[in-house]
């Protein structure tokens, strides 16, 4: 299970990875850094069904599952 703290570094290390790659998939700013803080919020509600090993795929995939229902 992974904890509060580690989602903590989770997010400082990859939120700039995970907003490129929303940018790029939404071509907007705004909708970018909203989708971001979302996801990790979901993250957040979320901790106890996320193994600390699995982390840094699931932004991503959950972002571009986000982007694919919004089209």
């Amino acid at each position: 299970m992974m904890k509060r703290s580690t989602l903590e570094s989770v997010y400082q290390k990859y939120m700039p990875e995970v907003y490129r790659y929303v940018r790029s998939l939404c071509g907007n700013d705004a909708a970018a850094e909203d989708l971001v803080q979302e996801t990790f919020y979901r993250a957040y509600l979320h901790l106890e069904n996320y193994r600390d090993e699995k982390v840094k795929p699931w932004p991503l995939r959950k972002n571009r599952e986000r982007s694919d229902q919004d089209e």
